[in-house]
């Protein structure tokens, strides 16, 4: 309770400075500037828009519904659709996304599903490994393509650069997280170890856990990762799901700023869009804030796009990748609380 107590604060801490940010970059590209551009969107293709990002949950929820297969968790399409997002609305209403999400993600495939926690915990974490996978690709091939049309000046071509290059490094750790996943259980548990008996010492009617049984859910969660691993078709295909979401992200991205008038390289919208996985390490809940405020400047920098233009279709897709999945995912709660009343009585 304690730990969900500090994590609700942060949550509406993260939404406040998140608003702050948003607020700021209205005041500052201008209010009126920015209505005046939303009041002149396209109908036809902000449906366009919301067809591909169904299209993207839909991929991107058959990853998961293929994943949950190979762990053996009995799960209809239709139900995967509605608990992946159910996921994605996990990632974008808590602080640093899926790295604090995942637990309660997880929470929410063993109610909807018969699986035990720790096969649930690896289905989310496979999930969320497997979807960035293709990401660092997308913002490779994006600069790119804006480098040989020339698309980038010298100073921003090292902020470019350095973005990619950090895409790099976050791709480097996930090969040797992988790589020494042995290792770095052991020392995850020996790390979260003492942390909960510490929490739990000022948390009345909560046992500490015991570092046996903390290595042993580790050492499952493992060995469930290396079940996965070894169906490689199942890999295959969900990175093929998993790169077309992404491909249908980016999409989202030229869309939307096509419906304000103004279109971008679809190279740049490939960089760009492999940058979410750099702004969910900012602690803010699904980057809001900052994900608003990194997109315009970039598109100003890179697109040559006025402010109130960029302003205006960061927000339209904004709108359509992040509060659409956190209306629609958080719409789902009830059918999941109703699925755990349901396997409660039987």
């Amino acid at each position: 309770m304690a730990s969900q107590d500090v994590l609700s604060r942060a949550t509406v801490l993260g939404f406040l400075v998140g608003f702050g940010l948003l607020l700021a970059l209205l005041l500052l590209v201008g209010v009126d500037e920015v209505l005046s551009v939303v009041a002149t969107l396209d109908p036809v293709v902000l449906l366009a828009l919301l067809l591909v990002v169904f299209l993207w949950i839909g991929l991107w929820s058959g990853s998961f519904y293929l994943t949950a297969r190979v762990f053996g968790v009995e799960s209809s399409a239709a139900t995967s659709f509605l608990v992946y997002a159910h996921m994605m609305f996990l990632d974008n209403v808590v602080p640093f996304s899926s790295i604090s999400a995942d637990p309660f993600a997880a929470l929410a495939v063993r109610t909807s599903t018969a699986a035990d926690y720790e096969t649930s915990l690896a289905t989310v974490i496979t999930v969320d490994f497997l979807n960035f996978l293709p990401a660092p690709a997308f913002g490779v091939v994006g600069i790119v393509y804006l480098f040989t049309v020339g698309s980038v000046g010298e100073t921003v071509s090292t902020v470019a650069v350095a973005l990619v290059g950090l895409l790099g490094v976050l791709s480097l750790a996930g090969y040797l997280g992988w790589r020494f996943r042995y290792r770095l259980g052991s020392v995850g548990a020996g790390i979260v170890t003492p942390v909960l008996r510490a929490v739990r010492a000022v948390v009345p009617r909560m046992s500490p856990p015991k570092e046996a049984e903390i290595d042993r859910q580790v050492e499952k969660l493992i060995v469930h990762l290396e079940t996965m691993a070894a169906d490689r078709r199942s890999v295959f295909t969900v990175l093929v799901l998993a790169t077309g979401g992404w491909a249908l992200l980016a999409t989202t991205l030229w869309l939307s700023m096509y419906a304000v008038g103004y279109e971008i390289p679809i190279g740049l919208a490939l960089f760009l869009v492999s940058l979410v996985t750099v702004v969910e390490l900012v602690p803010l809940p699904g980057g809001v804030g900052g994900y608003e405020s990194l997109f315009v400047g970039l598109l100003v920098a890179l697109g040559g796009a006025p402010p109130a233009l960029a302003t205006a279709g960061v927000f339209v897709h904004r709108g359509a990748t992040y509060w659409l999945p956190v209306v629609l995912g958080g719409g789902v709660t009830p059918f999941l609380l109703e699925r755990r009343l349901s396997r409660s009585d039987g």
